[in-house]
């Protein structure tokens, strides 16, 4: 899955690449001719410089999708030397917290695509966004944000890190959104309820996640 998803990706990349080439090529020799022409055979050669025009035009937007595709490529480039990945480890907690959330990130194609995440991975994403998202904007910002996706693995993954304060809080908070209550009503109990314990828990997801990733290396940034 993983190859087929970066296969897929650049060869989007390439197909523009190479139609960009094409078309410049094509609108470069109408142009040309054209503008030879324009004396001799005036009307033909003016239509031949108005579809050269619009070939250049074509071109521009062929070559402006090229270059998006460039810049996410460089942005998603998630791969790790061996030097790096012996220098990550040697980090502090927070250095590692945020650092493998960026990585996931971008390996998952910008949370696209979480499917090409081992289990172990998708655990740590799925906590160090919840801090994140938590932090920022409450649970409400969570659970909008995630659309729902992690709701049936948060309290697993939370346990899973020895975070089991956290666990009952997200327990807690996805009762209320399942609850028949009204939008005003679930955000006011989230953060009665549940932001506010979040914040006050003792349960330090930075700390637990980098621990639970030094512990299983041979699952990360590979």
């Amino acid at each position: 899955l993983r190859m087929e998803k970066e296969g897929d990706f650049k060869g989007m990349k390439q197909m523009f690449g190479r139609l960009a080439i094409i078309w410049s090529v094509i609108a470069f020799l109408i142009l040309a001719i054209s503008a030879v022409r324009l004396f001799s055979d005036g009307i033909s050669a003016v239509l031949g410089l108005i579809f050269g025009a619009v070939l250049v035009w074509r071109d521009y937007e062929i070559i402006r999708k090229w270059r998006a595709y460039k810049k996410l490529e460089e942005r998603i480039s998630y791969r790790l030397s061996d030097k790096e990945v012996e220098e990550f480890w040697l980090q502090d907690n927070d250095a590692i917290f945020e650092g493998l959330y960026d990585y996931l990130f971008k390996k998952s194609y910008l949370g696209s695509c979480p499917e090409l995440l081992n289990d172990k991975e998708m655990m740590i994403y799925v906590l160090t966004k919840l801090d994140f998202e938590v932090g920022n904007g409450g649970f409400s910002q969570f659970f909008l944000n995630t659309e729902g996706k992690f709701n049936k693995d948060i309290v697993r993954y939370a346990t899973e890190v020895g975070a089991h304060d956290i666990a009952k809080i997200c327990d807690k908070a996805l009762g209320i959104i399942n609850g028949n209550l009204s939008e005003d009503e679930t955000e006011v109990l989230l953060n009665d309820e549940c932001d506010e314990a979040f914040f006050a828990s003792e349960d330090y997801l930075n700390n637990l996640c980098a621990d639970y990733a030094r512990n299983h290396k041979d699952s990360f940034l590979s």
